[in-house]
């Protein structure tokens, strides 16, 4: 009973089971755990000793959990040997993960293995269309609600900015201090490198400094030298406090995108060193690895200079068009997303066929109506009770908007014909 304790009262019983396995020289014992002593409870299987980091064999969970059979796995409850071939497969398992014949399954569950060697909880989220392979800039923005937003071009990231009410909208009505603070948050949009790779990385690839990761480049790109000036121009910039690399490579399961960072630390107050112009107020901290250099710093020191800092390892969530319209397997996205749509008349049906209409894809749309939104509307129509004598087609807008950030959505408060007699 005191050997079951240590596993928080989950198991009712467990065997320990020592096999003929080794790894790194030490022998291998496992355990059946059982949480009922029913006919019905299929065991799960732990490796008891020695412990072995999750990265180290595939089909590993963080607590010594083997991950033989799945959830959805029939076995006959008449013959109680299901046990003996459960134990069996374990043992071949990880037979065949020791010789290194599954480390195939490192790649093709790349995520599940990537989030246990992740040290940051900050939040990315990408827009950039990962269809398109070529490495190059992309433009991000830091938000204190949903972290950092990357997306090919400053365009589409103002957009969504927009639609989440994070930027304030640019309008000849805005007042002077609306107008002030959109350019302050404009002037926060960085430019960082997304970095294409062939093939994803195995465990034993991930970089755990900045030499690290340089030599995975020299290795995989074939121009590694333009690629790493990329990323030694985003550490140069000041306003890139703690520089995040964005990689990405096709898995199995589709195109993966991470993030790597590089602590803060690294730039100082000035400006962008590779930018000659902007260097005149330049005022250093003493922390800063690019202290010493006023104008220019030469690629090779920097890149001397940031090698043995240590970088921290970063989960991406993907929300580029292709991955929210079907997760890759809609090839017809972009001829749907080209479309322009407009909806006259926002009432219960328009309302309702607009949504529908984003979810397939459309990501233009106009919205045209004169009406107000009354209380009886709100039993049928998309909009509820709170949007009570609001235009409908701006109040539908507003609330379309944050719910699809990646759409544009234009909204008219006056019927389409007398637009265009206008």
């Amino acid at each position: 009973m005191n050997e079951l304790i240590k596993f928080d009262n989950r198991y009712a019983c467990a065997w320990e089971l020592p096999t003929d396995l080794e790894f790194s020289n030490e022998p291998i014992v496992l355990q059946l755990r059982y949480k009922t002593l029913s006919q019905f409870d299929i065991p799960d299987v732990f490796i008891s000793s020695p412990k072995i980091d999750v990265c180290q064999l595939p089909h590993l969970e963080k607590n010594g959990k083997l991950c033989v059979w799945p959830d959805s796995y029939i076995i006959d409850h008449n013959d109680m040997t299901y046990a003996v071939d459960l134990l069996n497969d374990a043992i071949l398992m990880l037979r065949k993960g020791i010789n290194g014949d599954l480390n195939e399954d490192f790649i093709d569950e790349f995520q599940n293995y990537w989030i246990y060697q992740c040290n940051k909880t900050d939040r990315l989220i990408s827009l950039c269309d990962l269809t398109n392979k070529n490495t190059r800039l992309v433009f991000g923005y830091r938000t204190r609600k949903f972290g950092v937003i990357y997306s090919d071009t400053q365009k589409e990231l103002i957009n969504w900015l927009e639609n989440q009410k994070i930027l304030p909208l640019e309008s000849d009505e805005s007042n002077s201090k609306d107008k002030r603070i959109r350019q302050q948050q404009l002037s926060k949009i960085i430019s960082i490198p997304l970095i294409f790779f062939d093939e994803a990385w195995y465990p034993s690839q991930y970089p755990k400094t900045a030499r690290d990761f340089f030599e995975i480049i020299n290795q995989q790109q074939e121009d590694s030298e333009s690629t790493i000036e990329l990323i030694l121009r985003s550490c140069a910039n000041m306003f890139n406090v703690k520089p995040i690399i964005l990689i990405s490579f096709p898995t199995p399961s589709g195109m993966n995108i991470i993030g790597i960072q590089i602590p803060k630390g690294v730039s100082d107050l000035a400006s962008d060193r590779f930018d000659t112009k902007g260097l005149s107020r330049g005022r250093f901290r003493n922390t800063a690895l690019l202290d010493g250099y006023r104008n220019y710093i030469d690629g090779k020191i920097l890149k001397n200079r940031i090698g043995q800092t240590k970088t921290e390892n970063l989960i991406v969530d993907r929300s580029d068009d292709s991955w929210l319209t079907g997760r890759e397997h809609n090839k017809t996205y972009k001829k749907i997303s080209e479309h322009k749509v407009a909806i006259v008349g926002c009432g219960s049906v328009g309302s309702s066929v607009s949504r529908l209409l984003l979810q397939s894809g459309v990501r233009k749309m106009m919205l045209w109506d004169d009406d107000l939104m009354k209380s009886e509307n709100s039993s049928r129509h998309l909009l509820g009770f709170d949007s009570v004598y609001k235009n409908k087609a701006l109040a539908l807008a507003s609330r379309l908007r944050e719910e699809f950030p990646n759409a544009n959505i234009e909204a008219f408060n006056e019927e389409l014909l007398e637009y265009l007699e206008v």
